[in-house]
């Protein structure tokens, strides 16, 4: 909604701010303490503190979201990819660090995924010259992003489960390494269409939404 809507002013960002904070708080909750039933469910103890550790990127992704939309809307997508290649690099030589030698390999890989969350938002946070927090918001800032980011967020849920949700069920009829190959496996097999999807995506959308008033030059843009 951010990029799309080209009047935002300060008192969006705040909303948007509040909004994704609340909304990673419930995520972060919900997650961290239904750990001990998805652990028992798939009859792995090493699944609870893995997935009570992942659960705080909701909150750390919260917090640089908005910044992270603004830079997308600016179209400097060089900060962008500087910040997540540094922050790549960075949180995974830490987790080779932390997995000494492979003895504490699902902890270590989890903290790493939880560092580069950090990171990039940290980063975000950081080349993002905007203010984020005003004090001045009302109902219908929040309505005005509500209205076109409720579609969007549903039609990316559905899409996340069409893509990866046969992994809930398969995780409980095999192996969790037998899991991770083809977890690895099916990734690597639509790393092209995913990279391609995203900049067409992250690259397209915000020019696109300078003009989404003007119906005929959208059009012959898109074509």
């Amino acid at each position: 909604s951010l990029i799309y809507k080209q009047n935002t002013v300060g008192a969006h960002y705040t909303m948007a701010f509040i909004s994704n904070l609340v909304i990673g708080l419930f995520f972060w909750a919900v997650l961290f303490f239904l750990a001990t039933p998805i652990a028992s469910f798939y009859q792995t103890e090493l699944l609870k503190p893995v997935l009570q550790i992942l659960a705080f990127n909701f909150v750390f992704q919260a917090f640089g979201s908005v910044s992270n939309y603004l830079l997308q809307k600016k179209m400097k997508f060089k900060v962008i990819f500087l910040i997540e290649v540094l922050a790549n690099l960075i949180s995974s030589a830490a987790g080779i660090f932390a997995a000494g030698g492979g003895q504490r390999g699902s902890g270590a890989l989890s903290e790493a995924g939880l560092f580069l969350t950090l990171l990039q938002s940290i980063g975000y946070i950081t080349f993002n010259k905007e203010k984020i927090i005003h004090k001045s918001f009302t109902k219908s800032h929040f309505s005005d992003l509500f209205s076109f980011g409720a579609g969007l967020t549903l039609v990316r849920s559905t899409n996340f489960f069409n893509t990866t949700g046969i992994n809930f069920f398969i995780g409980k009829l095999i192996s969790m390494s037998s899991l991770g190959i083809y977890e690895r496996t099916f990734k690597i097999m639509t790393l092209p269409g995913t990279y391609l999807g995203n900049i067409l995506d992250k690259g397209m959308f915000p020019s696109m939404a300078r003009f989404n008033d003007n119906d005929i030059k959208l059009y012959s843009y898109y074509k």
